[in-house]
C-alpha cells in the first residue's frame, strides 16, 4: 500500500477515536472486544488531543481527579464519543485513579503497509 493510502487510514482512525473510558477488567484484550470488560462510569470523556504525522496517530486523554472514585483501573477503550463505537481496547498494570491526581494516557498507533 502506498503512503498516501496509509495516511487515509490514519486520518480515518484519528477522526473515529474521539473519546475514551477507563475500566477495571482484567481479561487480555482481543481483536473481538467491543467495549471494556468492566467500565468505570465516571471516566467517560471526550476530551482528547490528537496529533498526526506521516503514518502515525498520537492520542492524549486526561481523566480529571474530580471524577475519580479511588479505582484500580486496568483498561482503557478508545472510542467514538458520539456513537460509542469502540476502536481500541488496551490493558495495563493496575493504576490507582483517585481524587489526588489526574490520570493521563498517551497512545501512539503506527499505520504500516508492505509493498511487494
Amino acid at each position: 500500500m502506498l503512503v498516501e493510502g496509509l495516511n487515509k487510514i490514519r486520518d480515518f482512525w484519528s477522526t473515529l477515536t474521539t473519546g475514551g473510558q477507563l475500566g477495571t477488567g482484567t481479561n487480555t484484550e482481543t481483536a473481538q472486544d467491543t467495549t471494556l470488560q468492566t467500565a468505570v462510569s465516571t471516566s467517560d470523556t471526550s476530551v482528547v488531543t490528537t496529533t498526526t504525522t506521516d503514518q502515525q496517530v498520537k492520542k492524549f486523554i486526561a481523566f480529571p481527579s474530580t471524577s475519580a472514585g479511588d479505582e484500580e483501573v486496568t483498561e482503557l477503550v478508545w472510542k467514538n464519543a458520539t456513537s460509542g463505537l469502540a476502536g481500541s481496547r488496551i490493558t495495563f498494570d493496575a493504576t490507582t485513579w483517585s481524587a489526588d491526581s489526574d490520570l493521563e494516557v498517551t497512545t501512539k498507533w503506527y499505520i504500516r503497509g508492505k509493498n511487494g
